[in-house]
């Protein structure tokens, strides 16, 4: 058997998912042969496909040493990074080298639109996927990065139409059914959005992308979570390091407007409290309304078979901690009604404000089960478990021996614990990025 039939061969078998059997072959081509370039690059996309990235970056780079003239391994270089945060500058600089041997290729200007998409760069992204469609004015890849990059900039109906003709040329392609369906959800088209999703998950039951739309679909039914699912959508516009500017902003502003209200009558000192309460809301929704919607997943007959196992430990989590907190801040109040512990006002006032935050201890757990593994999970992870043990035995020990200096110190400590945690897990996040 030669080469080019054994590497048609393992085309044909990456094409159908056989992934271990296409390995065989190209094992088979570069024992013969360990300078076939097309081999390795074939190698590197049964190593993309399975989200082995070292592997794939190794396999590229060797088609690249093979034949650094040809465009085909810088193109598989960037595929295989470009999807990692921390690798997306070396994606970059392979698929700027892929354009320049190769600007005839549709398929390279898609991934360069991919790179832009996650700089949010919406303009630069419609500009290639503009510039592979003068290529092939069909080219699935383009028309699903175009939609992509019209839907994230809000121009929706647009992207629709996008979809739609992409849809007329190939009705079987999962990957825009699932693009249809957020187009659909951003829309506000529950019923479409559930439409597509389950056509993209008829096509392959193992679609996360679908999956995860799914369970939005169903979250939107809700007319409540529907307009928060719509302000989150207008929120992932922007960049991470322009949200973090804005969260920046907010507190300053804030801080200011309550410290002025907090000098006037008390009229104007309970708009402030309500501020501040309306503030913590805020952020609490923000961290924590993925696992608390999905709470009710836990009992809808087919969002229950939508979940993951981190999403499913995320609402069990979600219980202990909302359950725990409210227990904890009535028997304590329970015993203080009983005038078993001699407490002042100051020191009940103490401990019904420290049942809220007990609650928002959910936002350092709903950040470890929602994050990849990395800094970012292993922080978070660091986070519950010191402020859990500052929480809990601490304050249990401060009530029972009537240490105000020490039930003090605990709240301060979750507060600023809270507030450090987020503002590091923000600044990481746009890091990131």
């Amino acid at each position: 058997m030669n080469a080019e039939h054994e590497l048609k061969r393992a085309a044909m078998l990456i094409e159908m998912d056989r992934f271990a059997q296409a390995e065989a072959e190209l094992a088979a081509v570069l024992a013969r042969d360990p300078d076939s370039s097309d081999a390795h690059q074939m190698l590197a996309e049964c190593h993309i496909q399975q989200d082995r990235t070292e592997k794939a970056e190794e396999a590229a780079k060797e088609a690249i040493r093979c034949d650094p003239g040809d465009y085909g391994g810088y193109l598989t270089l960037a595929r295989a990074l470009c999807d990692d945060p921390k690798r997306r500058g070396d994606a970059q600089a392979a698929i700027t080298e892929s354009l320049q041997l190769a600007p005839y290729d549709p398929f390279c200007h898609a991934i360069q639109a991919v790179l832009l998409i996650h700089r949010r760069d919406w303009k630069g992204a419609l500009g290639s996927c503009d510039a592979g469609l003068q290529l092939d004015p069909e080219n699935t890849a383009c028309l699903h990065f175009r939609a992509l990059a019209l839907q994230r900039s809000g121009r929706l109906a647009e992207a629709k139409a996008v979809l739609d003709y992409s849809l007329s040329k190939n009705p079987l392609n999962e990957y825009t059914h699932a693009q249809s369906g957020w187009t659909c959800l951003a829309r506000g088209d529950s019923a479409g959005a559930s439409w597509h999703f389950t056509e993209a998950l008829r096509l392959n039951p193992d679609s996360d992308t679908a999956r995860q739309g799914m369970i939005e679909a169903i979250k939107t039914q809700n007319f409540v979570y529907r307009q928060w699912f719509s302000f989150l959508l207008w929120m992932n516009r922007f960049s991470g390091r322009v949200q973090l500017i804005a969260f920046v902003v907010l507190i300053i502003g804030m801080n200011y407007f309550r410290s002025f209200l907090s000098e006037g009558p008390p009229s104007q000192q309970y708009l402030a409290l309500g501020i501040g309460v309306a503030y913590m809301l805020f952020v609490f929704l923000v961290w924590t309304s993925g696992p608390l919607t999905n709470l009710l997943l836990r009992i809808h007959p087919l969002g229950r078979h939508l979940l993951t196992v981190a999403q499913r430990w995320a609402t069990v989590f979600s219980v202990i901690y909302l359950c725990g907190a409210g227990a904890m801040t009535a028997a304590l109040l329970s015993l203080v009604a009983l005038g078993g512990t001699g407490l002042d006002a100051a020191t009940i006032a103490n401990i019904a404000l420290l049942g809220l935050i007990y609650a928002m201890l959910l936002i350092p757990v709903s950040s470890a089960f929602a994050s990849p593994p990395g800094r970012g999970r292993n922080i978070s992870i660091l986070a519950c478990i010191v402020l859990t043990t500052a929480a809990y035995p601490v304050t249990i020990f401060a009530i029972l021996t009537n240490n105000k200096q020490l039930l003090d110190t605990a709240r301060d400590t979750m507060i600023y614990g809270l507030v450090a945690f987020t503002w590091i897990r923000s600044i990481l996040g746009a890091a990131e990025e």
